[in-house]
């Protein structure tokens, strides 16, 4: 079973506030015990730091030993003794049973094979009235006008190289399926679109930083070698020419879903 990870290839774009304010929303506090699934170099894991404070306690988990490493270099640096990380495999890890208030996954179910046992565990490590949430982009939903042909090839080369993986790049639209599924409460989902001629772009996803995502996917293929330099150039000027258009339009969507895990009963 493939679980080749977004965290794990660093084709993860950047976190901020807004999504700490997505999570807040939902119940994130100080003293939040929080599990981050997927969680690339921490980003994301630290910003939750901050938020819960001393007395809360964040846990990145994360399938690459690279990306750890990084992580728990990158919190000792900011003093963040709150911040924990580990290598683990996401369906099937080493956090206690309902140990914390919110676990979340960014940008992660997309990348990942049989992504309705990553949820599974997400609640199992949940308590009884925490939050499950999941925040991805679902590629289906994306446009860009112009489209150069080069483009569309080479949105064409990564849908079928994350299927061949085991992804779904159209996952975001399945959260909420996927979270309901599995027996969480209350499940709820928002659309965050953004497009580029809106200053207020979403809290968790611009247009260029969709672009630089595909960027680094490309520079992923050729590291794998599934990808030549000379095609790598062709797709990277393409990207280049989309998002500098003066223009050009780039319309992106992501889906932000949450649920609670169902108390038991006495």
């Amino acid at each position: 079973m493939g679980n080749r990870l977004k965290g794990a290839s660093g084709v993860n774009d950047d976190p901020g506030p807004g999504d700490v304010k997505l999570l807040a929303d939902t119940g994130l506090g100080r003293g939040s015990n929080v599990i981050e699934f997927g969680c690339g170099s921490g980003a994301l894991s630290r910003l939750l730091a901050r938020a819960v404070g001393p007395a809360g306690r964040v846990l990145g988990l994360d399938l690459s030993a690279f990306n750890v490493a990084r992580a728990r270099e990158l919190a000792a640096e900011e003093r963040l003794d709150n911040a924990l990380f580990e290598v683990a495999d996401l369906r099937q890890t080493r956090a206690a049973t309902d140990y914390a208030d919110l676990t979340v996954a960014r940008n992660v179910l997309g990348y990942v094979s049989a992504s309705e046992l990553v949820v599974k565990e997400m609640l199992r490590a949940t308590r009884p009235g925490g939050v499950v949430a999941a925040l991805d982009a679902d590629e289906g939903l994306v446009v860009y006008e112009p489209e150069p042909p080069v483009l569309a090839e080479l949105r064409d080369v990564l849908a079928r190289d994350r299927m061949a993986e085991g992804g779904n790049q159209y996952v975001g639209r399945s959260l909420y399926r996927l979270l309901a599924e599995a027996g969480l409460a209350g499940v709820r989902a928002v659309a965050l679109p953004s497009n580029s001629t809106d200053p207020e772009w979403s809290p968790t996803r611009d247009p260029a930083s969709h672009t630089a995502v595909l960027a680094r996917a490309v520079d992923g293929l050729v590291e794998r070698g599934k990808l030549s330099a000379e095609e790598a150039s062709r797709y990277q000027r393409a990207l280049h020419e989309v998002t500098h258009n003066p223009t050009g339009f780039i319309f992106v969507c992501s889906f932000f879903v949450w649920g609670r895990k169902p108390l038991r009963c006495a």
